[in-house]
């Protein structure tokens, strides 16, 4: 079973046993991580609502119609597309940790841990174009539906007998990122066996691809949708707003057995630059302190990580950033180090999912460190020279020890998160 990395004091360790996503780039996890090996964008022409009047005509949705299908179940139609990725998302993973042999405990110790930025902005913003164009028309479930914890939350843990600990995260972009840390500390201490912990986001709705445009945050290279996200590079102009879900099986070491793990979960660290509202501290101190946060409590050192998926949106400020905060840490590189990590950026294929973003990075290291190939920075063209990391474009085989999985908000909420290989993944002892 997972790695042989120590967690001090002889916490209990944890594993990730199950993987399920919904993204650009594919309706379930293996026809993501395919296309995002293959190079293939998820980026394309918004057509989610009219968006002739917008200057933002690009956007990365969910194109498979199944992922977010009703089936035979009828309460599922009544919300929105949200809930309806997370659903999807979290059976597949579910059903992925039991095939991988890890055995679920009793429903008491089984719990739900859900992020999201946005959540029900498609119901708000619904109802706020109903308001402005004519008389409003709800059913009772309206309001209901802009609250996570009231519909995600119940609808999944129903589903699935969760009855166990369970919390909802909202903290921008970092959302999902926290609710994978928040769940590892729980398992540490003991508060459940098990927690499914969701990350999803459907807020491709006109109040917010017009906010975000407004704030000059998105790229408008309209006409080239699969290079407008460009993380890293010279000619980067924004994010690109993506959609879905990742969901990930959070297992106790007891729970293992024979199992065959992704990754353990083994460090976790947060910080607020409290600088401004959406710009990150130029000097990157937030995120540093994140990183070096995560390190210690994975009890890890610098030179043990070989592979960082960066937070890395594609926008000017918050890409250098981070880099310098990576250079900090791990030394400036100058093209003839190679002990230093690699620094990939997946958001360059899927875009940028808001609050899912931190579980679907943390799923795509987890498979990348099982599977000993390194996602790159699929439309880097012209790397800034001066950021100091070493960047790739297309995808590596390589197993490193460990990997870092960044997730920045905005608002300066940092969160890192250190997963390490598994044994007989190329971890240690394998």
């Amino acid at each position: 079973m997972g790695g042989s990395v120590r967690n001090s004091g002889g916490r209990r360790r944890v594993f990730i046993t199950g993987v399920g996503i919904v993204s650009p780039l594919g309706g379930d996890r293996e026809s993501t991580w395919e296309a995002l090996l293959a190079g293939r964008s998820g980026v394309g022409p918004l057509d989610r609502f009219p968006s002739e009047g917008y200057g933002v005509r690009i956007a990365a949705q969910v194109r498979d119609p199944a992922a977010e299908a009703v089936g035979e179940d009828p309460e599922l139609a009544r919300y929105n597309r949200f809930i309806r990725f997370a659903a999807r998302a979290a059976r597949e993973a579910l059903a992925d940790a039991e095939a991988r042999g890890a055995r679920p405990p009793a429903p008491e110790r089984s719990g739900l841990f859900l992020g999201t930025g946005l959540g029900g902005i498609e119901t708000l913003g619904r109802g706020v174009a109903q308001r402005l164009g004519a008389e409003a028309d709800f059913d009772e479930m309206e309001i209901l539906r802009t609250f996570p914890a009231v519909t995600a939350l119940r609808f999944l843990a129903g589903r699935h007998g969760l009855r166990g600990p369970a919390a909802s995260f909202s903290s921008a972009c970092a959302s999902s990122a926290h609710g994978l840390g928040e769940a590892l500390r729980a398992l540490r201490r003991g508060e459940a066996d098990r927690l499914l912990v969701v990350g999803t986001e459907a807020a491709i709705v006109p109040l917010a691809v017009a906010g975000f445009a407004n704030m000059r945050a998105l790229s408008t290279r309209n006409e080239e949708p699969w290079r407008a996200s460009r993380p890293f590079d010279e000619e980067r102009d924004g994010f690109v707003i993506g959609e879905g879900a990742a969901a990930l099986v959070l297992d106790g070491e007891e729970q293992l057995y024979d199992a065959r793990p992704y990754a353990e979960l083994a460090g976790y660290g947060s910080s607020e630059d409290a600088f401004h509202p959406t710009l990150p501290d130029p000097e990157g101190r937030g995120a540093e302190e994140a990183m070096r946060r995560a390190l210690a409590d994975a009890g890890l050192a610098p030179e043990r990580i070989g592979y960082i998926n960066a937070h890395a949106t594609g926008t000017p400020a918050g890409d250098e950033a981070e880099a310098r905060a990576i250079a900090a840490i791990f030394g400036r590189y100058t093209g003839d180090d190679g002990r230093a990590p690699r620094v990939g950026a997946t958001k360059a294929q899927t875009g940028h999912l808001l609050g899912a973003a931190g579980t679907l990075e943390a799923a795509l290291t987890a498979l990348g460190l099982e599977r000993g190939v390194l996602p790159g920075t699929a439309t880097l063209e012209r790397p800034q020279p001066e950021l100091g990391i070493r960047l790739f474009r297309d995808p590596v085989a390589a197993r490193p020890e460990a990997a870092l999985s960044n997730s920045f908000g905005f608002g300066g909420q940092n969160v890192t998160l250190v997963l390490v290989a598994a044994e007989g993944n190329g971890g240690p002892g394998a």
